[in-house]
């Protein structure tokens, strides 16, 4: 209770167990709440920049890399966790409906994935500075495993896109 990081994690920690009870389906699933339930899990996951590396960091640079930290995660958030339930939907969709569903997931992971890339750059190259500290510093070297990381789910994406998805739209009976 005396730091900001035990403050924030309280927050984060109140929200998300607010999330998971409105979660629990109880006759009265209605929009309003499944809105609710997600804005709750997005503020909770955008308050995890706060206990970083950008809530440590004071003044304008620090507020810029709190928002920028918070916009990363809620799009990393937003893509990563569509994975899973999107390929699980895909599974138990006939053709014609998965490919409407591969069309429709299409700009909202395009969306994440230019964010992703954007505030991932601002940051780098804050918290980075140079490419000499990319490559000789460990946190550099840490960077250097997440930018190849995101570049490998970059070329899966690419290959879906373009080998599954249109191999998913051409079985559509015509």
């Amino acid at each position: 209770l005396h730091t900001r990081y035990g403050n924030t994690m309280l927050v984060r920690l109140g929200l998300v167990l607010a999330a998971t009870l409105l979660a629990v389906p109880s006759g009265r699933w209605t929009a309003w709440v499944r809105y609710l339930t997600l804005g709750l899990a997005a503020v909770a996951l955008g308050l995890q920049g706060m206990i970083g590396h950008a809530g440590a960091t004071g003044g304008a640079i620090g507020d810029g890399l709190l928002f920028s930290e918070s916009l990363h995660l809620l799009a990393a958030g937003i893509w990563l966790g569509a994975l899973v339930p999107l390929w699980l939907g895909l599974r138990a969709l006939g053709p014609e409906q998965a490919s409407a569903i591969c069309e429709r997931f299409t700009p909202i992971g395009l969306a994440c994935v230019l964010v992703l890339a954007g505030t991932g750059f601002a940051q780098g190259f804050e918290l980075i500075g140079s490419v000499p500290a990319l490559f000789g510093t460990p946190y550099g070297h840490f960077a250097v495993l997440k930018i190849s990381l995101f570049l490998l789910a970059l070329v899966l994406a690419t290959l879906n896109r373009l080998w599954f998805s249109d191999r998913v739209a051409a079985d559509i009976p015509g």
